[in-house]
């Protein structure tokens, strides 16, 4: 009664201002509930049951109590998380099943099983946007934050031009087979007005929006980009009057019905209004309502209630432009088919209702439809023909924070994951954005309760976003983080914990597969056998990878230049959870070094360029996974758990989440975020490159460490940036 009506109930509302910050009327329920259960279904008598009932009231009122200490610490109703420690024992989430069901209770939301995963590194994301367009058969959404128009150079942003050729091909291509297929995909893209304004997106959007008319005009020095765009949409045009049915509805319908149809479906959401003000963005400052931004970065297409495994779904952290690709940008992306997927569906048509769209303005490809008869059927066909292991794992939640001051799912899962991983976990949480001091304070209780943790941060060279105020919050959270790891450092050790802060400064380019696995196999700090006690086996395998790579014929490609980026800038927002016994029987196995032969040639031939002029069939595909490193990874598992009873095997816990949202305060309270939570073995999907990511990592044990890599702000901007946290 506690953990529902109350904690859970409180929680939910993680990251929202409440106008009245009290328990009152959640305990109120909770003991109403917990009366009539005490009384209706136990053999009590009076006096037991009136003093069990002080009892409860007494742990309401520590809750009340808790929660006044934390809204007096934290300033502010939104940063309140009440500890789930109340009315759960160590013994209640200590397995996967367990913390599951506390994860659906805590976001609202179900985990569905059936689905399939695949990992997308860095500029892969970009073949895999130019694949889903090729293969929209009813529709397309690309809902993004950044549609680049131009570079950090102030040029024509060549990687938007490439996306911007992709859709008139792909469209050339669907008009071309209309009289023949019947019917045409409906290509969508959603992008905030203020990414959309400062990114310069109008350069190439006026074009997708009028592909049949608008004339692209370039600076100087582009005539090439032009004459191809020029080249494409006559194509387009030629098709459309080769289309004897397409000419019929024209003659039915018009001129402007043809226009409306031949294009892509350009909606720019949340326009600002100046007469919309909040007190509770900046504190004393009256901030616009446009600060609140939708911040998801997703595509989609043809995702039906039809078909579990009809369309596809990614997640990611990236955008459309130059400075997502090349040797300098670290980023993931995952892509989702299955039941899960389906949600996206419904989270576009939540944002385009709250945009003021009615129901019968709403895109017919949107609109919700009645599952099939047989989709349920199909979804549990699918996981009968997994192996026996896999059959309850393939767990898949999608959680969407809404912008402003609704609904934020994401926070209270993340800070279940934070606060509830059992004792000798390990966390490895890497952010661009280490801002939160309320999820960094779950991270230091877990450590003293035993977890492993590591935080993962950019250094001044290596982060995104480098402005001052910006670098001013993540120096100061991070140099806590320090203090606060050296001062507990005897108690987190006797728990058997660990919290340490590690900062990204690669060596060498994200292409760069041998030079990684180099600088990731030499980094070797002196904890590090405490979490990575490889078998001896695979460490004496890294000296072999140049030379695996010269066999493959293997050469570091990018798809375009670097866009004026010195350094690789970490823009993870990717984490990794495992439990104690999940990771450490796990790492230990020899199997890993076959595991990673196979990883590397995979790594190899998913970075073979692409050639625009063939298509997307000529682009590496991430979905072809090698069937040598499938049963590489599946050999691993079986053997692992053939060593394990029964009960170890319910200690066996996996999470792993990507998405688009930060570890900063705007994420948790202003912006629309997505997020994609993994649990059980599909988690797996991100271990390889999370062993490789810690080693690219300078470990700080002093602040005058952390002062080297991040320069420390003045006092003005450090009093600034507490100001404006939430705008950051």
């Amino acid at each position: 009664f506690l953990l529902d009506e109350v904690l859970l109930a409180y929680n939910y509302l993680l990251g929202q201002r409440k106008t009245n910050d009290n328990l009152s009327g959640m305990v109120a329920v909770a003991q109403t509930e917990f009366a009539r259960w005490l009384l209706g279904n136990t053999d009590i008598s009076d006096q037991q049951a009136l003093q069990a009932f002080y009892v409860f009231q007494t742990l309401c009122d520590l809750a009340e109590d808790n929660r006044r200490e934390l809204r007096k610490r934290w300033e502010d109703s939104r940063y309140v998380w009440l500890p789930l420690q109340y009315a759960l024992k160590p013994e209640d989430h200590d397995t996967q099943t367990e913390l599951d069901a506390i994860i659906e209770r805590a976001t609202r939301h179900d985990f569905t099983l059936g689905n399939r995963v695949w990992y997308v590194i860095n500029e892969q994301f970009q073949w895999e946007i130019a694949r889903s367009i090729y293969r929209a058969e009813d529709y397309h959404v690309l809902w993004i934050h950044d549609f680049r128009g131009k570079n950090a150079a102030g040029k024509p942003d060549e990687m938007a031009y490439r996306q911007v050729a992709t859709y008139l091909q792909a469209l050339t291509a669907r008009v071309r087979a209309y009289d023949e297929a019947g019917k045409l995909p409906v290509y969508m893209i959603f992008l905030d007005q203020h990414y959309f304004e400062i990114n310069k997106s109008r350069l190439w959007l006026r074009l997708l929006y009028d592909p049949l008319n608008h004339e692209v005009d370039l600076p100087g020095g582009y005539e090439e980009w032009e004459d191809r765009l020029a080249e494409l949409q006559q194509q387009l045009r030629e098709a459309v009057e080769s289309s004897t049915l397409l000419q019929v509805e024209r003659s039915q319908y018009g001129d402007q019905w043809l226009e409306n149809r031949i294009k892509v479906q350009i909606n720019i959401t949340n326009p600002a209004d100046p007469s919309f003000w909040s007190w509770h963005i900046a504190g004393i400052i009256p901030m616009p309502d446009n600060n609140m931004r939708d911040h998801r970065k997703i595509a989609f297409y043809d995702i039906t209630e039809a078909d579990p495994y009809r369309g596809m779904a990614m997640f990611t952290g990236m955008g459309i432009g130059e400075h997502y690709t090349g040797a300098n940008w670290e980023d993931r992306a995952v892509m989702v088919t299955g039941p899960d997927a389906l949600a996206v569906k419904d989270a576009a048509r939540t944002l385009l209702e709250n945009q003021g769209f009615s129901p019968d303005q709403m895109p017919f490809p949107l609109r919700q439809l009645p599952k099939a008869a047989d989709y349920d059927q199909r979804v549990a066909a699918q996981v009968a023909a997994l192996p026996d292991w896999l059959e309850d794992e393939l767990k898949v939640m999608q959680l969407h924070s809404e912008t402003g001051f609704r609904d934020k799912p994401i926070n209270p899962a993340k800070a279940v994951l934070y606060s509830l991983m059992p004792s000798g976990s390990v966390l490895t949480i890497p952010d661009s954005l280490w801002q939160s001091y309320i999820y960094a304070s779950l991270m230091a209780g877990s450590a003293l309760r035993g977890c492993r943790v590591l935080i993962i941060a950019p250094t001044e060279d290596t982060a995104p976003s480098a402005a001052a105020p910006t670098l001013a919050r993540a120096h100061g959270l991070l140099g806590r983080i320090i203090v606060f790891s050296n001062d507990m450092q005897k108690r987190i050790e006797a728990a058997g914990g660990l919290l340490k802060v590690g900062l990204y400064a690669p060596h060498q380019g994200v292409g760069d597969i041998a030079g990684r696995m180099q600088q990731s196999m030499e980094t070797e700090p002196e904890w590090s056998d405490r979490i990575y006690a490889f078998h001896s086996d695979v460490t004496s395998t890294s000296v072999m990878i140049p030379a695996l790579l010269d066999s493959l014929g293997y050469g570091i490609h990018y798809l375009a230049e670097a866009d004026s980026l010195a350094r690789p800038k970490m823009h993870l927002k990717a984490y990794f959870f495992a439990s104690a016994l999940a990771w450490d029987k796990l790492i230990a196995r020899p199997e890993w070094v076959g595991v990673f032969r196979e990883y590397i040639v995979y790594l190899a031939q998913q970075s073979t360029p692409g050639s625009e002029a063939t298509g997307a069939r000529a682009l590496p595909d991430v979905q072809a996974i090698p069937e040598r490193l499938r049963a590489e990874v599946y050999g691993l598992v079986r053997n692992a758990l053939a060593e394990l009873t029964p009960e170890e095997q319910e200690q066996l816990i996996y999470y792993f989440t990507v998405g688009s949202v930060n570890m900063d305060y705007r994420s948790m309270c202003l912006d629309g975020e997505v997020m994609i939570l993994l649990g059980g073995w599909q988690s797996l999907e991100g271990i390889l490159d999370f062993m490789l990511l810690a080693g690219l990592c300078e470990w700080l044990e002093t602040t005058e460490e952390l002062d080297a890599l991040l320069t420390p702000p003045g006092g003005l901007w450090r009093s600034m940036s507490g100001l404006i946290k939430l705008m950051l």
